[in-house]
């Protein structure tokens, strides 16, 4: 099921909205980053030195997920907060933008 924001997301007859493979595969991961507590760290990091440990932090958080192929995942912080992060699974690709809210 698709999850949008904190709530489940639905359709115009209102019922749940099914997701599948990399759909999935990023929500977990999303879910798993919120869960760690790594990017809050992050963005109340000032250090270049500590930025980097908590971007590397993420990455195996992204690889813990059992579907992500060991080694393939990138982390790139796009703006400060704004992170783009990616990976190969065994149904391809995925990508996610972690945006800093405001």
């Amino acid at each position: 099921m698709l999850i949008d924001g904190d709530d489940i997301a639905t359709d115009a007859a209102g019922q749940p909205i099914p997701i599948y493979d990399r759909a999935v595969i990023s929500q977990d991961i999303t879910h798993a980053l919120r869960e760690a507590g790594v990017l809050t760290e992050l963005i109340a990091e000032r250090s270049t030195e500590m930025r980097r440990h908590y971007m590397k932090k993420i990455k195996v958080v992204v690889e813990t997920d059992p579907r992500v192929i060991p080694g393939s995942s990138t982390v790139t912080e796009t703006t400060p907060g704004n992170l783009q992060i990616t990976a190969d699974t065994e149904f391809g690709k995925i990508d996610l933008a972690v945006v800093q809210e405001q």
